[in-house]
């Protein structure tokens, strides 16, 4: 009984939170964040500027490395690094507050939800079917 619950919240967390890698240009070796295992599946980054140090430690990110390390050190793809992380939020942070010079990247799309649907959700139990 106990493989069956677990299963379905493993289902749940992946249906409800995957997790999103995103591309990020890094222009300056100087700009690349200290990456602090957790020993937990998480990672902390701190980058020499303070605000974006806050944006890091504001989201949970769970991997951040070279997308491209094997590429020629004088070619683009070397600047490329990939952030692992569950939110897109942070990502449209990075872009609002880090210099463009800093941090190149594409935002996530912002799409409105209807306030309707809302209410028609809100406060309601429903059954994940899978």
């Amino acid at each position: 009984m106990f493989f069956i619950v677990s299963n379905f919240a493993f289902a749940q967390e992946a249906v409800l939170c995957p997790l999103q890698n995103h591309h990020v240009k890094i222009e300056s070796t100087a700009d690349i964040p200290t990456v602090i295992d957790n020993m937990d599946g998480t990672i902390t980054l701190t980058h020499q500027d303070q605000n974006i140090t806050d944006i890091f430690a504001d989201y949970v990110i769970y991997d951040f490395y070279q997308s491209f390390p094997n590429t020629n050190p004088d070619g683009e793809l070397i600047k490329y690094y990939t952030i692992v992380h569950g939110n897109r939020t942070l990502i449209n942070e990075l872009y609002d507050y880090a210099y463009p010079d800093v941090y190149s990247m594409e935002p996530y799309p912002n799409t409105s939800i209807s306030p309707g649907l809302i209410n028609l959700l809100d406060n309601k139990t429903y059954k994940v079917l899978y």
